[in-house]
Order: structure tokens, then sequence, then C-alpha cells
């Protein structure tokens, strides 16, 4: 049985003890698996022998300290592809492995995404699962947490993203269709550890966590955005290229326009690196004087603003 990670959001990530082999207590040597589990491959020790080995600190079975049965440690990707039978040399069961893909899609900086983790126990007692997170800062997870035997765990996730990383636009870069994003690539793992009386085989899950997470670039209504260059009408061409366009006869045409195109820039593109360095900015107008400046003022302001910027950088 693999598990399948169905997504983010209204979905769940749904995760099951994979091909784990569980001995119900008073089973006979040839054991009847649960359904949904993988039958051994090989007899069980005798009862006199395994109840022997149960007692002996020093056998597999026996010593309450064995890697295998440590919740707390990873074992790592898949490190059995070359061990030719189902246990290792002390006796221990070889590790079963499972991979599944949690897509999260396309998430926005800011934003908070609920989703669940469903943890699955097919064996015949409770057992600690071990959780483990890599490269996925946006969620918190336990450690461990213990499942009852033979039934499941919802463990409740919620996705944070960071505030949008500082993002400084001049006005003339041109935003692709896809916008921009950064990557998530990351894994969580949970590892069923073996479980010796009765046995349930150890057994590692891990799933590739994969999505964008993008900036929220949706312009308000109005003013227009002066980031925005498809479809501008002739007053935010002037703004954007400093050239008065052949359709504008009169400056008075785009005062108005362009006054309010000057004052957005000031406030999403220089505000945030005023706050950073006042003093550096001293000679930048106020919202207020912007509202009473000539289109002439404005494109200098534009001007001197993006040079020291790219001085800046």
């Amino acid at each position: 049985m693999r598990n399948v990670v169905s997504g983010l959001l209204i979905w769940t990530l749904a995760v099951a003890g994979v091909g784990a082999v569980a001995e119900r207590p008073g089973a006979e040597e040839t054991q009847m698996a649960p359904p949904g589990r993988a039958p051994a491959s090989r007899p069980a020790p005798a009862r006199d022998s395994r109840k022997k080995a149960l007692s002996d600190p020093s056998t597999a079975l026996g010593n309450p300290n064995h890697p295998l049965k440590d919740s707390s440690t990873d074992p790592g990707p898949n490190p059995d592809k070359d061990v030719p039978d189902d246990r290792y040399a002390d006796g221990s069961p070889v590790i079963t492995h499972a991979e599944g893909n949690w897509p999260w899609g396309e998430l926005l900086y800011g934003k908070s995404y609920p989703t669940t983790l469903t943890i699955r126990n097919d064996c015949w007692s409770d057992e600690t699962v071990g959780i483990f997170v890599t490269n996925l800062p946006y969620i918190s997870l336990p450690a461990s947490v213990t499942v009852p035997a033979r039934s499941s765990l919802d463990v409740p996730i919620t996705i944070v993203t960071p505030p949008p990383p500082n993002l400084i636009l001049t006005g003339r870069e041109t935003i692709p269709e896809h916008g921009i994003f950064g990557e998530v690539q990351g894994e969580v793992v949970i590892w069923h550890p073996w479980t010796a009386e009765p046995e349930c085989k150890p057994n590692r899950e891990s799933y590739k966590a994969s999505g964008h997470i993008h900036y929220d670039l949706t312009p308000p209504a109005a003013p227009p955005s002066p980031e925005k260059i498809a479809g501008a009408g002739a007053c935010q061409v002037w703004w954007n290229t400093g050239q008065r366009p052949a359709t504008v006869k009169e400056d008075q045409d785009c005062t108005a326009d362009i006054r309010e195109l000057a004052a957005a820039y000031r406030l999403r593109v220089l505000q945030p690196v005023v706050d950073r360095a006042p003093a550096q900015w001293g000679w930048l107008p106020s919202a207020g004087q912007i509202g009473q400046m000539s289109i002439d003022a404005c494109l200098g302001m534009k001007a001197k603003a993006q040079a020291q910027l790219e001085k800046q950088r």
C-alpha cells in the first residue's frame, strides 16, 4: 500500500504504516497479517526462542535501545537497497520505504494556509512516530506523536508564508506573466520505528513538498500602478518614458495623472527605502508637495530617485 499526498488547503496529507508486518499477541508462527500489510516473508522465530530473545538485552529483540526502536532519529533514505534478506545480521527487520509528493501549489507571501497531516498506525500496539521536517521553515510540527493501535491521528498544520522580501521596482521592469516567486523545496519524513512485541516492522515515509510563493502584485484599482506598462494611457507613457507622447497637446491634459503616478511611486517604491535611510532621502518631496508639482518636477524627482537607487545597489 503506497500513500499518496493529495495536497494543500482542502486536501489531507495522509500517511500510513506502509508494508509493516504486525504479529498479533497469541498468533501462530505462520502469521496472518492485518488487511493492507504484507505478510512476513519468513516464519517468526519459535515461540520459546523468541521469548528468550525478548528478555535478553544483548539481542536485537531484547535491546530497548536498538536504533530501529528509536523514534527520535531519522534512519535516512533507503539505506537497505543492497540487503539481500528481509532481516539484518542481528535479526532486526529491514526498513521498508515509501515516497510521495506534497504539492503546495501557488501561494502568496504573508498568508496562512491550514491543512492536516494524518498518520496511520497499522500495528497491534500504540506507537510513537517520529516526524522530521527539512527546509520547510513555514510549518511547525511536533517531533513525535503517539498513535493508538490500528487507528489514525490527525495532526493540524498551518503553513505560514513569510512577509514578502523587500522588492524595489523602478518602473522600468517587465514583470513576467507568472509573476515573481520563491521556490518551495523541502521534505517531511514520518518514521515508524520497530515494535518488537507484538512485532511491527519499521517503516520510513518521505514526502517531497513543492510549490511557489508569489508576490501579490495585483495593482490597486486607482491610481494605476507606475509599474504597469502594457496597455498604458498617454499620460502613463509620458511617466514611464519621460517623453511627451505626440497625442498630448497640453500639459494640463496629464498634470493630474502624473501627480498621482508620482505620489504612488513615492509610496510604493521609495518609501521602504526612505524608512531604512531617511537621512539620504531628505530632499524627497512629500505627497502633499507632489500634489502641487509640475510634470517636469515630477519627472525630475523620479529621475533623481532612480539614480540614487542605482548607486545604493
